[in-house]
């Protein structure tokens, strides 16, 4: 075990000597060549993505990502209300199924394979992207369904004092403060963001018509963090980043609708710590990054007798280059290793895995064509895993329109529990694998003066072999991982954008309306699951909206949303349900000051409604929010 950890340390510290070595050798053959601009951040040929608005973030910043990308964007996202977890499904995949990417490193649970989005507090978040679709090629493992990019910005125009403290205080409890402060100029900045938070999450709740409303109880949460952030400019083309994730969440996990009382709690500790390093020639970009993640859960539960500890440690290092060749082609290459160690009473031994993975993409632009092809070979412990081509392109027979298609072979390998949790663990589990197509329309309509409109319509389909399910095999009492199922999941999504602005007042309209099926191709014995049948906890529709004007100083926001019904995991059918919050602002400023007042209004109609089957969702509730800063 240590070996294996002094191997993967090497390997980091040989990535960034390696892109150093590299970025100065290479200065000497860049002189000649033509300035083209060389992006951080790739841009994929036909994709469709969903980006929440920013004015979002600033005016919530006591909510988890989870709750923003519920509100704004097609991911369906399962949780039960505050303190409680919060994982995705996007296009009918599982929660395996979806990449979450971190400043462009993974950071998902390699024992869950998946991520709880309650911990991700959108304080610590400047911008979040959803990429829908299948892009293992590019992203890696699991990017089946969609991936979420979460990035910090940086702004090297800052000068001076950087400062920023925001509050919250709400229904049930809720009471958050948070502070970001720092220094920068155009060559060095040193930021620290801090939060605390708690609430005690006691809102009734509606159960059935023939029982009265229930109170939840052992519902309380407390947790507090900090985002250490290092950025300086060594060069005017050479960068080096540094950013130290800690958080602390202790929280209560409260009865569900067939339970009386419960006394369950669950603590999370998480350390994130990255770095990176750039270099930008005239027409290259190097990049180099490391990371050190480690993540402790304990779980109690007094009145069951359990008393678990788990964690795991893990190692990134991951190197990616950026050539142009002459004025439409460019070509991306990377290597990537991780490192996984994870220790839990419910495997035998202490586990660690590797993974290795290269990858390289290719780009070319016309005047109306793009193409991109993209491929990549992963390995796990020496084991290769099955090669993923993507291919892109988008068309462009008129300004204002736009075709766009995309096909991609995907993959997920199993998460450690499948594989080693004792004793129905499996370690030959194979990956998940199949194929996704789309094609897509983007129209705009308008383009004149100050308003501007656009409309998307995306067609998808996609087919896995191999589907891990937990079933219980023949003779057995204990549910066990199994490549049992095939899943088949088709729809259309739907865009529509309205962006205008008149003397004093900015308009903005966005609309998402979502078609999905996703059903098993073939049947299950137990637990029972017909063939033809949409999974579980599987909107067949979702819409969701967001209608934002600026008035001077003054803010309006209003949200409306529609997720439709749902098989639980007892065939019950939980119906569909219709939600609006609103947001209302105001904006003080001075020479040197700014102040955001903002109300929002959660579920303002009041409705009563169920994400999970068991689990009640708070009524109508209020919160009030300052936002006071540098400008």
């Amino acid at each position: 075990m240590h070996r294996a950890i002094v191997k993967a340390c090497l390997f980091i510290s040989l990535l960034f000597l390696t892109g150093a070595v590299t970025g100065l050798y290479a200065q000497e053959d860049t002189l000649a060549l033509p300035t083209i601009t060389i992006t951080e951040k790739p841009v994929f040929s036909g994709e469709q993505t969903d980006r929440p608005d920013e004015a979002l973030l600033a005016r919530q910043p006591a909510i988890h990502v989870g709750e923003l990308l519920s509100q704004s964007t097609g991911v369906f996202v399962k949780s039960f209300g505050g303190g409680s977890s919060a994982t995705t499904s996007i296009r009918g995949g599982s929660a395996e199924h979806t990449r979450v990417l971190w400043n462009g490193l993974p950071i998902e649970n390699p024992m869950l394979g998946q991520l709880d989005f309650s911990l991700l507090p959108a304080i610590f978040v400047d911008e979040v992207a959803v990429h829908y679709g299948g892009n293992t090629a590019t992203w890696g493992n699991g990017a089946i369904g969609g991936t979420v990019q979460l990035d910090n910005k940086i702004d090297w125009k800052k000068k001076g004092l950087i400062a920023q403290y925001t509050a919250t205080s709400g229904a049930f409890g809720l009471a958050q403060q948070g502070l970001k402060v720092g220094f920068g100029n155009e060559k060095f900045q040193i930021i620290n963001r801090i939060f605390y938070q708690q609430a005690e999450n006691d809102f009734t709740y509606f159960i059935s018509e023939n029982l009265p409303r229930r109170k939840q109880t052992n519902a309380a949460t407390k947790q507090w963090g900090t985002l250490q952030e290092l950025h300086f400019r060594i060069t005017p083309r050479q960068t080096l980043n540094a950013y130290f994730w800690y958080q602390n969440v202790d929280r209560q996990l409260p009865p569900h609708a067939a339970q009386t009382r419960s006394e369950a709690r669950q603590s999370d500790e998480t350390k994130r710590l990255t770095v990176d390093w750039q270099y930008a020639g005239n027409s290259w970009l190097l990049k180099a990054q490391a990371a050190w993640y480690e993540e402790d859960l304990w779980y109690v539960d007094p009145l069951s007798g359990i008393d678990d500890l788990s964690g795991f440690n893990t190692l990134l290092g991951q190197i990616t280059g950026t050539k142009n060749i002459g004025r439409i082609h460019r070509l991306t290459v990377g290597i990537q290793e991780a490192f996984y160690q994870a220790d839990t009473d419910l495997y035998q031994n202490s586990i660690t895995q590797n993974r290795l993975a290269t990858w390289s993409d290719w780009k070319t632009e016309w005047q109306k064509l793009s193409l991109q092809l993209s491929i990549r070979q992963e390995w796990q412990d020496g084991k290769a895993l099955p090669v993923v081509p993507s291919f892109g392109a988008v068309y462009h027979p008129f300004d204002w329109i736009s075709l766009r298609g995309r096909v991609s072979r995907n993959y997920r390998s199993p998460n450690l529990n499948a594989l080693y949790y004792f004793p129905t663990g499996n370690p030959d589990l194979l990956p998940e694998r199949g194929w996704s197509r789309e094609l897509g329309l983007d129209i705009n309509f308008i383009k004149f003066n100050n308003w501007t409109g656009g409309y998307g319509i995306t067609g998808f389909r996609r087919e896995i072999k191999n589907w891990i399910r937990w079933i219980l095999p023949e003779g057995s009492f204990s549910f066990a991982p199994t490549n049992v199922a095939e899943v088949l999941s088709e729809g259309i999504e739907h865009r529509l954008n309205l962006n205008g602005k008149y003397k004093h007042t900015v308009f903005k309209l966005s609309i998402g309306y979502n078609q999905l099926r996703s059903v098993h191709k073939k049947g299950i014995v137990r637990p029972q699951i017909a063939a033809g049948s949409q999974l579980v906890y599987t909107p067949k529709q979702q819409f969701f909206s967001t209608l934002k004007f600026n008035y001077r100083d003054a803010l309006f926001i209003f949200q409306h949303r529609y997720t439709g019904e749902v098989t639980s995991l007892n065939n019950n059918i939980l119906p569909g349900y219709h939600l609006s919050d609103l947001t209302l602002g105001y904006t003080l400023k001075t020479k040197r000051w700014q102040h955001r007042l903002s109300l929002r209004i959660n579920n303002l109609w009041d409705k009563d409604y169920r994400v999970l089957e068991r689990r009640g969702m708070p009524g109508r509730y209020l919160s009030f929010g300052i936002n006071t800063g540098v400008r």
